[in-house]
């Protein structure tokens, strides 16, 4: 699953969280990305075989400062995933 910010979005940085419905569980979460990159999360590394619902919340931050982040309004997505030996 290919997590991006894309190279349009040069103003702020990404971040996606990704949750398992079925029990609320975050299964991963990236840093911040700039514009232009990308982060693969692969989630038959982590996961067990089996189908997941997945929520992926991707928050934009813009950056005021040299370490100061201001969350900007996230959207989400649900997306069902299976997972085969």
């Amino acid at each position: 699953v290919a997590l991006e910010n894309l190279p349009d979005n040069e103003d702020f940085l990404m971040k996606y969280t990704v949750i398992n419905i079925a029990d609320d569980r975050v299964v991963f979460e990236t840093n911040l990305i700039r514009a232009g990159q990308c982060v693969v999360w692969v989630p038959g590394e982590e996961l067990e075989p089996g189908t997941y619902q997945f929520q992926i919340l991707q928050s934009p931050y813009y950056q005021s400062g040299e370490d100061e982040f201001i969350p900007l309004t996230a959207g989400t997505t649900d997306v069902c995933y299976e997972i085969t030996e």
